[in-house]
């Protein structure tokens, strides 16, 4: 059926909401504007969408959110209001604009990258490992390596030890006929038996829901986005957008997605950014026509640091809206944890060790302490020779070491000669 707007009455769009009511239906929340519907607020396109349908029974609405859909509610009577619970989006991408002109931009490799799978990706490769290396290009890509984060190194020695395994893996996770979920979770369940047979339990395969996003996301980059926990949440903060991350939930990634979809729908509004952004691009770059790596870089960069202090502007946001330095925690170095004995000072070590070199894995991890305590062990100088490979030293002093001594260091006893 059609497209049909103007057959749509205020009679339509009060049963929609009837029904939404009554069958308890789930609404993706909206960015901007909520319009007022019998003292309730609701998402201005999806009303319009259910609307549509009790029109002519076809679920769509094909204007654009914002002023368009805006417009069309008021015509009917209805009241518009806007959402002032975070960053204005259309703010943002002014900000992103001017981001990425600094010449420390350097985020164009999502781009490369994704070609370069494109061009070598064989999944009925004869040498299975030797067609993956190729795939995953360069080896230090910071998208399977940073930090203490190796997935590309872990997957590279399964594909060593059981290739045709490994294989059977990715047919699965890259099957489009199972629940996406189900595909997840297999993928690490299947790492960890690895991982086991190899005598490796103690280690991390580092498998997780960024890794496969990755994975999903090269394969199908019209469809999937590249993930990454800390960056969702602070994101959520800073906009104020849902669903929001919860603690541990497996359906993180498919929120994630949600949020990049309304970013998306803001970002091809503004077909000015789309080709400022294409002109950066070597020739070896993806095309990204359907937008979900720059949608994945406006999401990534908003949630920098140095986001405001290298656009030579400060950022100003409209009246209601929160700063963005308010989500951009400057966090110190240095901390001294204090206390009298027995109240949990060592015992804490562990979690503040883990949120300055793991920060994504202790927000997905932060209420299981057994989980806290490997990944602990796991980074923790054991060997002096080896300790380029981990990131956490633990040094007990003397209690004759006095607080003089720490501060200002070990001094020379000089005599009346000098020496």
């Amino acid at each position: 059926m059609a497209f049909e707007p103007e057959k749509i009455t205020r009679d339509h769009i009060e049963k929609a909401v009837q029904r939404i009511r009554d069958e308890g239906i789930d609404l993706h929340s909206s960015i901007g504007y909520n319009v007022i519907i019998n003292g309730e607020t609701f998402p201005p396109k999806e009303i319009m969408r259910y609307a549509h349908e009790e029109m002519n029974g076809e679920k769509i609405w094909e204007r654009s959110g914002g002023e368009p859909t805006n417009k069309f509610l008021e015509s009917l009577g209805f009241d518009i209001v806007e959402k002032n619970s975070g960053i204005n989006l259309a703010d943002l991408l002014t900000q992103y604009s001017k981001f990425i002109d600094h010449p420390d931009y350097d985020e164009l490799y999502k781009w490369e990258t994704t070609q370069n799978f494109q061009d070598n990706w064989d999944i009925e490769a004869e040498d299975f490992e030797a067609m993956f290396d190729q795939s995953f290009q360069p080896a230090n890509c910071n998208l399977w390596v940073s930090g203490m984060y190796y997935p590309r190194k872990m997957m590279m020695e399964f594909i060593s030890e059981k290739p045709e395994a490994v294989r059977d893996m990715f047919l699965e996770l890259y099957d489009e006929n199972q629940d996406l979920l189900d595909r997840v979770n297999h993928f690490k369940k299947q790492s960890d038996e690895f991982l086991s047979e190899m005598g490796k339990e103690d280690k991390n395969h580092y498998q997780d829901d960024r890794a496969i996003s990755v994975y999903l996301f090269f394969r199908y980059p019209e469809k999937y986005y590249l993930y990454k926990y800390t960056m969702y949440k602070d994101f959520c903060d800073l906009t104020g957008l849902d669903p929001a991350p919860k603690f541990a939930s497996e359906d993180n990634i498919i929120n994630y997605f949600q949020v990049c979809e309304k970013v998306r729908e803001i970002i091809e509004e503004h077909p000015e950014i789309i080709q400022k952004h294409k002109k950066l691009r070597s020739k070896n770059s993806y095309s990204d026509n359907a937008h979900h790596i720059l949608t994945q870089d406006v999401i990534f960069c908003s949630t920098k640091k140095e986001f405001l202090s290298k656009t030579g502007e400060e950022f100003q946001p409209e009246e209601g809206n929160r700063n963005m330095d308010d989500h951009l925690i400057n966090r110190s170095l240095n901390s001294i944890l204090f206390g009298p004995p027995g109240t949990g000072k060592t015992f804490y070590t562990v979690n503040k060790s883990l949120q300055i070199v793991d920060p994504e894995f202790y927000e997905e991890h932060k209420y299981d302490r057994e989980a806290l305590t490997k990944r602990y062990r796991e980074l923790l100088i054991t060997d002096w020779a080896e300790s380029k490979k981990r990131r956490i030293a633990f040094t007990t002093f003397h209690q004759s070491f006095t607080y003089e001594d720490f501060v200002e260091g070990i001094k020379p006893d000089v005599n009346t000669e000098g020496e």
